[in-house]
């Protein structure tokens, strides 16, 4: 179900953001955050490789160089800036991010995905 995928997505992207944040700080926990971002970007690629839309295409995919990067980064394997801008992803405008109407944090209001209630 398409509900459950967006959350999914959500979930990913916050635990994404969370861990860059960490990473950037130089924090103590970062590997275990990176761990934990590599499993969800690793089960949010398999959710959207289930659907056939574009877009659900693309973040699966997203989604398994995401985890790849971030095991990387744990058993302390760096990416040259060269290479980085090789394989960068161009990141999506507003417009083109789904949900953007939930505001600028991008979170859904509670409850919006509540199945129970249709």
């Amino acid at each position: 179900m398409m509900a459950g995928c967006i959350q999914l997505d959500m979930e990913c992207a916050a635990i994404c953001y969370a861990a860059a944040q960490v990473m950037s700080m130089g924090g103590r926990k970062a590997k275990e955050l990176c761990l934990i971002c590599a499993d969800i970007c690793e089960a949010c690629g398999a959710e959207c490789s289930q659907h056939e839309t574009e877009h659900c295409k693309e973040c699966a995919e997203v989604c398994r160089q995401c985890a790849d990067a971030c095991r990387s980064m744990v058993n302390g394997n760096t990416v040259s800036a060269e290479e980085d801008d090789e394989n960068r992803v161009a990141i999506p405008t507003d417009s083109e991010i789904m949900h953007s109407d939930y505001g600028s944090s991008g979170a859904a209001p509670v409850g919006a995905f509540d199945t129970s209630k249709s």
